[in-house]
């Protein structure tokens, strides 16, 4: 006899060890079972959208756990993934694992930006923009 156990929405990864003592007219015997519980990612902290002005530094997290541990997190800009040939290198932006940095943004830089983190249970997909807004200068004429 089997019993299957799913649970749909869970949060925390924990291991469980359940000792089974059974006693027949014969003697006992013991078991041992490893429930291991696994999850689809969910977020801890998602991007935000930003308007910000020329010149400015911006940090996008995407920040997410799961079950087993992702570590595939995908960038696009605007729908093409950063990976794409036709997506220009840029040195001001850099990826580091789950964050996104774009040094001395220009207006160049206004665009909608996405994280994607997967694993083999699901996957989450998250919008965010950037609206570089640029310099005014106040002319005082006398």
């Amino acid at each position: 006899m089997f019993l299957i156990l799913k649970i749909n929405f869970f949060f925390f990864f924990f291991v469980i060890w359940f000792y089974i003592l059974i006693f027949l007219e014969f003697g006992y015997d013991v078991f041992s079972i490893n429930v291991q519980i696994e999850s689809n990612p969910y977020w801890i902290s998602k991007p935000k959208d930003l308007h910000v002005t020329e010149d400015e530094t911006v940090d996008f997290i995407c920040n997410a756990e799961s079950r087993p541990i992702s570590q595939n997190i995908q960038w696009f800009i605007n729908g093409i993934s950063l990976q794409d040939a036709s997506i220009p290198y840029n040195p001001r932006r850099r990826l580091r694992k789950n964050r996104m940095i774009i040094q001395n943004i220009t207006k160049s830089d206004t665009a909608v930006y996405q994280c994607n983190i997967s694993n083999i249970h699901g996957y989450l997909f998250a919008n965010f923009f950037v609206n570089v807004i640029c310099k005014t200068f106040a002319f005082f004429f006398f």
